[in-house]
């Protein structure tokens, strides 16, 4: 309460400022007037005041406190209007006129204004509830910075709850006050968006057309977020998709699906009209980080299906794979149970239904210095061909069991180090019925040198490694191959190399730069007519914002350039980046998964290699140029170039895109994409720029 004394000072003070410090329920708050008067229990002040308390701090021009009992009931109440700012629980609000009661915290502004990191929100009036949340009426929630925003999501009535989470019903899609989109309800999570809610595309192509797509999200929480999205192509019909993203509040656990549906026939050797794709992804980590699951999955209707839905945002990355696994950590193991089957008719997969992988941690033999590695997997496996590849090879499985051990012993004397090892692997086929016993050893010896100069310090590392593998079988079948462990061949090889480097010193003009030679030498029987068939040098050439790299291969038995993969990039300003990059491979450099392993060269004869796909001659340029125009116009240009294939013409494509900012945060990108089997015009899309927290 204000004490008599207290009172007769504020009136009759000369000084401008009234403080008072009071309680309401325990709870204290402040009370700072310029000017104030006082009277029948209220104290107001035209001239500007702040009051402050727990979670709320107001701020106008005019202002009136007011403390009294009337008709038995104890009233606290502020009044509040001009230049008016509302801090209420972290949040910040404008408006005209504020109501506030003090006792149970609530209260009503009018013409109420707010924002959160993205979005803006306004309405004719705001009530704050006990519970913190508050609702609008006649609302908007836009992007825009402005008092009348060209667009805007509009509705009659919206809530808010926890500063963040939105909800609306009968909520509609204005631009310019034209309405676009109506949605019966509409929920969102304004603080943990990661996704634009509305976005629109316009397409031409040769193929398909026009296309007009929409996407904007239906449904959000803080944890879970729906959006829809419609195409329509006029030539070929609707399309509808449905996408989904889970988080969980501790992000240990995320899930997304995307779900596509059309009427479309594109191709004429396609089957049915109907196209479809299902996809989704769910990770998670749980025992502090130690385990970890993954499940993906992606259904198709055909195999043109996502060459024809060819959409960035519509890839999750699990590359067309079906795919469960759960894997644990510990000091000692790392394992793995792996479930892999084939869900499309279409694809060759390696099934396994399932496959359990485990590792043992490296460990010394006592104080022998001996190193040692250990690693086993069982499982059923069934490699599958597609449908159409099925009268011409014969599917395989079998259950497969593995045991691998390796042991090395490092030493080191003066700039030497010399590790010699050995590895024993055992297999077990169950379909035919044998074993197999792969015995390698082999050494690696190397050193290092420096000499430093005034301007630079140069290191080169020659080394050589020597290894030979000998495996063994229980018969004389052939065993199924799943993996290269499992067509490996006997080999003797040896690997002598040189690494250089330069490292500039500060102050410098020198680039850092990089060299790597070496070739593999073959012993004993081998169809080569050289032991040493090629010759490998990659280089690296670096300064802040140019760099340049090289891989190349000189095939000496055919006296051609097996490879050659050249890059450069160069970042000229903070305004202008490109690069260029040129690649040739000859029809005598395999296509390989593991470029290092010469089983399929030892085993093979080159004739018969040179007749499969695994000889495909070609030469590629790709090149890439990014300019900033402005500081709201950009533009991006990419180009792709191939030529000397056998079977195949030359091939052109080429993609420019010019983007833009526009007001509100909304993004604009315009272009055009050319490819032998597309033509295809983007026509001003736009998109509220992507948030990432």
């Amino acid at each position: 309460m204000l004490t008599p004394c207290y009172l007769k000072t504020a009136l009759t003070s000369l000084t401008l400022l009234l403080f008072y410090t009071g309680k309401v329920y325990g709870e204290e708050f402040e009370v700072k007037l310029k000017n104030p008067v006082f009277s029948k229990g209220t104290l107001s002040s035209t001239e500007g005041g702040i009051i402050t308390g727990p979670h709320l701090r107001i701020q106008a021009e005019e202002m009136a406190y007011i403390d009294k009992t009337a008709d038995g009931l104890h009233i606290k109440q502020v009044k509040a209007k001009g230049n008016l700012l509302l801090e209420y629980k972290g949040k910040f609000f404008t408006g005209s006129d504020l109501d506030y009661d003090l006792i149970h915290q609530t209260g009503i502004l009018k013409d109420a204004r707010t924002s959160t990191d993205y979005w803006f929100v306004g309405g004719d009036t705001l009530e704050i509830q006990e519970d913190g949340s508050f609702w609008m009426s006649e609302a908007y929630l836009t992007t825009a910075e402005s008092e009348d925003p060209w667009w805007k999501l509009y509705s009659s009535h919206i809530n808010l709850k926890d500063s963040y989470l939105l909800s609306a019903k009968n909520m509609g899609l204005r631009f310019f006050d034209f309405p676009l989109l109506w949605l019966p309800y509409f929920k969102l999570n304004l603080k943990f968006l990661k996704d634009s809610p509305i976005r629109y595309k316009f397409v031409w192509d040769e193929v398909l057309k026009q296309k007009l797509s929409i996407r904007y999200e239906l449904y959000s929480t803080e944890t879970f977020a729906l959006f829809g999205r419609l195409d329509y192509r006029a030539q070929k019909g609707p399309g509808i998709a449905i996408e989904t993203s889970y988080r969980s509040p501790s992000s240990t656990t995320v899930f997304q699906t995307k779900n596509y549906a059309a009427h479309d026939k594109v191709v004429p050797d396609e089957i049915s009209n109907k196209r479809y794709r299902f996809q989704g992804l769910l990770t998670s980590s749980f025992q502090e980080g130690h385990t970890h699951m993954h499940i993906s999955y992606d259904k198709l209707s055909d195999d043109k299906m996502p060459q024809d839905f060819k959409e960035e945002e519509f890839e999750l990355g699990n590359q067309k794979r079906t795919l469960a696994f759960i894997s644990h950590v510990t000091k000692r193991n790392s394992s793995r149970l792996t479930l892999e089957p084939k869900i499309n008719y279409f694809q060759s997969i390696n099934q396994k239904l399932p496959l359990f992988v485990t590792h043992q941690k490296s460990a010394p033999l006592g104080k022998t210095g001996i190193i040692a590695q250990n690693s086993a997997s069982m499982g059923y496996l069934s490699y599958t061909y597609a449908g159409g590849l099925s009268s011409w090879i014969q599917d395989f499985e079998s259950a497969r069991v593995e045991n691998k051990t390796t042991l090395y012993r490092p030493f080191h004397t003066g700039p030497f180090s010399l590790t010699p090892w050995m590895n024993i692997s055992g297999l077990y086929y169950s379909k035919p019925h044998q074993t197999k016993l792969i015995t390698s050893y082999g050494f690696k010896l190397k050193t290092a040198l420096y000499k430093r100069f005034q301007s630079f310090t140069h290191q080169q590392a020659p080394y050589i490694e020597l290894y030979n593998i000998t495996p063994l079988s229980s018969t004389h079948t052939p065993n199924p191959v799943f993996s290269l462990q499992d067509g490996i061949v006997k080999q003797t090889v040896m690997k002598p190399g040189m690494t250089h480097a330069f490292y500039p010193q500060q102050k410098t003009a020198l680039p850092f730069t990089t060299f790597h030679l070496y070739t593999y030498l073959f012993i004993g029987k081998t169809p080569f007519t050289s032991r040493a068939p090629k010759v490998y040098l990659s280089a690296l050439c670096e300064y802040p914002s140019w760099r340049g790299s090289m891989d190349f291969i000189y095939n000496r038995e055919q006296q051609v350039i097996d490879r050659i993969n050249t890059r450069s990039a160069w970042t000229v300003s903070r305004n202008v980046a490109f690069s260029l990059e040129l690649r040739h491979r000859s029809r005598f450099d395999w296509r390989k998964c593991d470029q290092h392993n010469f089983s399929l060269d030892v085993k093979r004869d080159g004739d018969e290699l040179l007749s499969s796909p695994l000889s495909d001659r070609r030469n590629t340029l790709l090149s890439q140029f990014h300019i900033k125009l402005s500081p709201l116009w950009s533009c991006h240009l990419e180009s792709h170039h191939g030529w000397g294939r056998v079977t195949e013409k030359n091939y052109n494509a080429y993609e420019i895109k010019v983007i833009t900012l526009l007001s509100g945060k909304w993004q604009m990108e315009m272009g055009y994409r050319y490819s032998p089997s597309t033509k295809e015009w983007t026509f001003p899309s736009i998109k509220l720029m992507d948030m990432k927290f």
